[in-house]
């Protein structure tokens, strides 16, 4: 007999469980499921080679900037299980194991329109899907000139099991 390993909340903790089932002779089942509570995470983000550094810029106001042409943002989202904030997971894959796994197919970016040095926005808002590889890093390539804060850039994503992501760059 185990006690299961409850969180917070008495609900069960994420992870992955079985569960074998017998009463007095009669062998009973086995079920195996998995707990899942946790959004996915934006786990890295760098521009992609080459990486002219003074294309990346602090403004006096504390917002991170890209400036310049085309440029290409690398992110990378991972469904992970939870643990300490900085604890590092090790995990080289997308997806953990034993989590639900990253919905690939609702991992988009949404970019707020480029400013020229004077704040004036230079185009409307664009969502665009991004196409993970195997271990989760997908690229995104800015194209229009001007300076996009990195506060304005998002990223989303659901895993299997609803969970929602949504961060920004900054």
């Amino acid at each position: 007999r185990r006690v299961l390993p409850l969180g917070e909340g008495g609900a069960l903790a994420d992870g992955w469980y079985s569960l074998a089932f017998a009463y007095r002779g009669w062998e009973g089942a086995e079920l195996e499921f998995g707990v899942d509570t946790t959004a996915p995470r934006l786990t890295g983000a760098e521009l992609a080679e080459p990486a002219d550094p003074d294309s990346v810029a602090e403004l006096a106001d504390g917002r991170v900037v890209l400036a310049g042409g085309e440029r290409t943002i690398r992110v990378r989202v991972q469904d992970l299980l939870p643990r300490d904030p900085g604890a590092d997971a090790g995990v080289e894959g997308m997806n953990e194991d034993h989590a639900s796994g990253v919905d690939v197919e609702t991992l988009e970016a949404t970019v707020r329109p480029a400013t020229s040095a004077d704040g004036t926005e230079l185009a409307a808002p664009v969502t665009m899907p991004l196409r993970p590889d195997e271990s989760g890093w997908a690229e995104l390539t800015l194209t229009g000139e001007g300076l996009y804060d990195l506060g304005h850039i998002t990223i989303k994503a659901y895993d299997a099991c609803d969970n929602l992501l949504t961060t920004t760059l900054a």
